[in-house]
């Protein structure tokens, strides 16, 4: 249940522990748990409930230490991060309609899905029209770059899968930085 401090869904870490078991298995999984705190490594040993809430730095922290050990530290590595969490979200009843809705009407519907995944983060959308977006992610959680490349990842992959084409995008205000929120700006054709 969520607490004091900003969470993230369990399926949201089940998808990012796929994403290190498809690469390197159990072994690497544990190698990358050893990068974190103890108290942060047994959040994320054993089971992972899916509907569970799991503090949201400690996430952070999961997704910089896999950035550390998989792309030396690249955070870059967020990119494709975000895209297995979103593949894996979108699956059975939103692929319905991913594929008889807008990309525009989808993405304006993206902050009532966010608050599925995230109990204090808020998602604005600041502006959306036939190939444009510009979205906000704010919350007093300080995220680190793997992170904001996550969201961007998982922004890029929803609109490809609700056909846009060639998505593109780049975070233009980043809490990283001191920015009051992260800010992405996408287009796409």
């Amino acid at each position: 249940m969520p607490g004091a401090t900003s969470n993230i869904k369990g399926s949201c870490i089940k998808s990012v522990e796929d994403f290190v078991r498809n690469r390197g298995g159990k072994p690497l999984w544990d190698k990358i748990i050893s990068r974190l705190t103890p108290e942060e490594g047994a959040l994320f040993t054993g089971l992972i409930l899916a509907g569970d809430w799991y503090p949201l730095s400690a996430y952070n922290h999961l997704l910089n230490a896999i950035a550390e050990e998989l792309s030396a530290g690249n955070p870059i590595i967020g990119l494709e991060i975000g895209r297995k969490v979103i593949a894996d979200g979108l699956s059975g009843i939103y692929k319905i309609f991913l594929d008889i809705l807008n990309t525009g009407y989808i993405l304006s519907k993206a902050p009532l899905l966010w608050k599925r995944y995230f109990d204090r983060e808020t998602m604005q959308i600041l502006d959306v029209s036939a190939r444009h977006l510009l979205i906000s992610v704010s919350d007093d959680f300080l995220p680190g770059k793997t992170f904001c490349n996550s969201v961007l990842g998982g922004i890029l992959l929803t609109i490809e899968r609700s056909g846009g084409k060639n998505a593109a995008g780049r975070e233009i205000h980043c809490r990283s930085e001191h920015a009051a929120h992260c800010q992405f700006d996408i287009s796409w054709e």
